[in-house]
């Protein structure tokens, strides 16, 4: 189990899992008492990593790497998941589609933007940036690049408060 995030009310945690070594990892959700646990994707050709829960509980937005594309990439999508009874309600909704891989979703804890890493094909010199999109997919950007840019290279991406939004290893 990978990748640890406890949702806003302190009530539930959303983890990447195997279900056997030969898979591909999955996301689940479970009470964090460990009671309750859930499959939220099962997806046989998609890898699904590192979960980030909105603000009011009712989504996770995570990496994700469809194999069976003709260049597969790490994108970021998202999944509606009912806060009172955690469940998949529809399917994933690929947010990002840039060429090279966008890592790590970490939602704004104002609900407006899902941050991310994002790591540049063809790059060689500090190749990642931070970058962010809006949780319908539209509005994504760059929020921090160039010559010096460290950020992204075995780091997470974390919220600080409601305003700052910071790099950790």
């Amino acid at each position: 189990n990978l990748y640890p995030d406890v949702s806003p009310d302190g009530r539930w945690v959303a983890f990447s899992s195997k279900v056997d070594a030969e898979a591909r990892p999955d996301l689940f959700i479970v009470r964090v008492d460990g009671t309750g646990l859930r499959q939220i994707t099962n997806t046989p050709d998609t890898s699904e990593d590192r979960p980030s829960w909105s603000p009011d509980g009712a989504e996770v937005a995570y990496q994700g790497l469809i194999h069976s594309e003709a260049a597969p990439n790490w994108d970021i999508f998202a999944i509606t998941v009912l806060a009172s009874a955690p469940v998949a309600t529809a399917g994933a909704r690929q947010l990002t589609t840039d060429p090279g891989a966008q890592l790590d979703p970490a939602w704004d804890p104002r609900g407006g933007s899902i941050a991310f890493t994002t790591y540049k094909p063809g790059a060689t010199d500090r190749p990642n940036d931070i970058g962010a999109v809006a949780p319908d997919g539209t509005n994504e950007r760059v929020l921090a690049s160039g010559p010096n840019r460290d950020i992204g290279i075995g780091g997470e991406l974390s919220w600080v408060g409601k305003t700052g939004l910071l790099m950790t290893n």
